[in-house]
């Protein structure tokens, strides 16, 4: 008996110690231990600014150390877990903002801050961009089967979210007056057609997004999408893939009110 109230206690000590690492295995701080950087890694996680600075004076290679199981760095990690005067720190002392990482899944400092923004809080992304991150550096995962997986900071942005489920378009508006190149494509299995901005924002029926590039006159509205289905890609007139049921038979009545004027946009834009 005694040995199960210990195992049980052992177990929420793990589960507890986990929750206040990182609910997210790929950025745990705990991924650094027994590593060469396992103390700057807790001084990040502690945000011990101090501390910080001393180990990368001392070892300036450690800024850029991969964990050895995720491959992600110390300046993501302060990222996602929100640790700001640590982010702030690896900075000033010379942290890549272009550092690609990660093993799995390929990510950069910039696409992870729009990933996990926190209700659609810039302060990362606009830290980023102040110390001249690359705004189309683009995150390449390549599976064991050799598919291809892309994504760039502009394509990230449009999945994001507030609390509320509202879509985050003035992270996309920062990331595009910012050099965001729209034209860009990215490649995601097990598509064989590479998407665009206009195919991402369907995608995830960010209206708001196309609205402000079309009337903005940011990008031209194209004629046609590009449909894919097991069958193969056919072209399909965009006002009548604005029909399709995936669109008519979701979201709320403000949702449909964007989608009828997206209609009227392309119409007058066509005439």
């Amino acid at each position: 008996m005694k040995k199960i109230i210990l195992l049980v206690i052992l177990y929420s000590l793990n589960v507890q110690c986990q929750i206040f690492d990182s609910p997210y295995p790929g950025y745990r701080f705990s991924n650094f231990d027994n590593t060469p950087a396992s103390d700057l890694a807790k001084a990040v996680k502690e945000e011990n600014i101090k501390k910080i600075t001393k180990i990368i004076k001392v070892n300036p290679e450690l800024i850029e150390y991969q964990d050895p199981i995720w491959g992600m760095n110390l300046l993501c990690l302060s990222i996602v877990n929100n640790k700001r005067e640590a982010f702030k720190t690896l900075l000033a002392n010379g942290a890549n903002v272009d550092g690609v990482c990660g093993k799995r899944d390929v990510t950069t400092p910039l696409i992870a801050a729009i990933n996990y923004l926190d209700n659609c809080d810039a302060f990362f992304v606009k830290e980023l961009l102040k110390n001249n991150c690359d705004v189309n550096l683009k995150a390449v995962t390549i599976n064991e089967k050799g598919l291809i997986a892309e994504d760039l900071p502009l394509f990230s942005s449009v999945d994001a979210r507030t609390n509320k489920g509202e879509v985050c378009t003035e992270i996309s508006k920062i990331i595009i007056n910012n050099g965001a190149n729209l034209n860009a494509t990215i490649q995601r299995f097990p598509y064989k057609k590479p998407f665009t901005i206009v195919d991402v924002s369907l995608k995830y029926l960010d209206f708001d997004l196309l609205l402000y590039l079309f009337s903005e006159d940011k990008i031209e509205i194209p004629e046609f999408i590009e449909h894919e289905t097991i069958e193969g890609i056919t072209k399909v007139d965009f006002i009548e893939y604005l029909n399709f049921d995936k669109f008519t038979n979701v979201g709320s009545s403000e949702f449909q009110i964007k989608r009828e004027k997206l209609i009227e946009l392309i119409k007058e834009r066509q005439k």
